[in-house]
Formats: structure tokens, C-alpha cells, sequence
């Protein structure tokens, strides 16, 4: 049974993270240099996903695939039991052999857990990314009270700067 992965991170796809030595921050002209293109939205088939324990998931856990299938191109979402709804990022402009820690960060309505209480509108995960990296983030309906009306939010950041953004219209 899947509990959920609150924001129910799909964290992390496409990315096949390696571990790298801490890398120093950019420069203001390395991080104009940056750009991230959304390269697909809507509504998506997971293949491949497993269940990890998540403290900051409003249901105490994370789904997490390594391959997604993008099955409709659409910014407006019906939310319903089993939907699967997110964005594919891809940056470029990263210095050769150097890796960023970017934040993925999801803004949502209000929902909260009858169980725990807990109560949640925004997550956030921290990702290390490579030159060309493709990376999915994304939520999948699996309770009455996860299927908050309104704009979702999917937004990319090295430190403070907004790299891309992607609103949904869940129905």
C-alpha cells in the first residue's frame, strides 16, 4: 500500500545522481549562463517506482521512479484518485565537471492529513544537478484529501534565483 509521497515527490526521476565534492557557488555571469527549459507538463505514467520513507511528506512517505511517460501535454488537472500530474525540467549552462545544488519547490492549496494533522502547502527538496541533467517533479493523487483545488505550483531555483516555474490549474 503506498502511503504517499507527500507532494508526493516524484523527486527525482531522470536524475542519476553522483556524489560530488562540494562545489563553490557560481558567479553572477555563471549564473546568467544558466537555463532551464520545461521540457514536458501534464499528466504522466510512472514506470518503474518505489515507496521511501519521507519525514517532511505530509503522509510520511515519498514515491520515487526513474522513468515517467508524459500521456498528455496539459496545464489544467482533474484531480481524481491515481492522477499523476508534473513537469520535466532540463539545465544547461553548468560549468563543465561541476555540479549545483538546485531546489525543487512545490506550492500548493492547503491540504491537510486527518490522520497525523498535518497540515502542508508547500515542499521543497534539494537535488544536485550535471550540464543537460533532466529532472521530474511531480504529485500523484492517492487521497480524498489530497485533491486540493486550485494553482499548483513547480518551481526550479539555484539559491535564490527563480530558473522556471510551472503552474497547473487542478480541477
Amino acid at each position: 500500500m503506498i502511503k504517499r509521497f507527500n507532494y508526493s515527490v516524484i523527486v527525482v526521476s531522470a536524475i542519476f545522481l553522483t556524489a560530488c565534492a562540494s562545489t563553490p557557488e557560481l558567479t553572477s555571469d555563471q549564473v546568467s549562463q544558466l537555463d532551464v527549459a520545461v521540457v514536458d507538463y501534464g499528466i504522466y505514467e510512472l514506470v518503474s517506482i518505489r515507496e521511501v520513507d519521507n519525514e517532511t511528506a505530509i503522509a510520511g512517505s515519498s514515491l520515487v521512479t526513474k522513468s515517467q511517460k508524459l500521456t498528455e501535454k496539459t496545464a489544467v488537472v482533474v484531480a481524481d484518485a491515481g492522477i499523476t500530474f508534473g513537469v520535466s525540467f532540463k539545465v544547461t549552462g553548468i560549468p563543465p565537471k561541476r555540479a549545483l545544488m538546485l531546489r525543487e519547490v512545490m506550492i500548493f492549496p492547503e491540504m491537510t492529513d486527518p490522520d497525523s494533522q498535518m497540515t502542508q502547502s508547500y515542499y521543497e527538496v534539494t537535488e544536485e544537478y550535471r550540464n543537460n541533467d533532466v529532472a521530474f517533479e511531480g504529485f500523484t493523487f492517492e487521497y480524498d484529501w489530497e485533491m486540493v483545488k486550485g494553482d499548483w505550483t513547480y518551481q526550479l531555483y539555484y539559491q535564490d534565483t527563480l530558473l522556471a516555474e510551472q503552474v497547473f490549474d487542478v480541477k
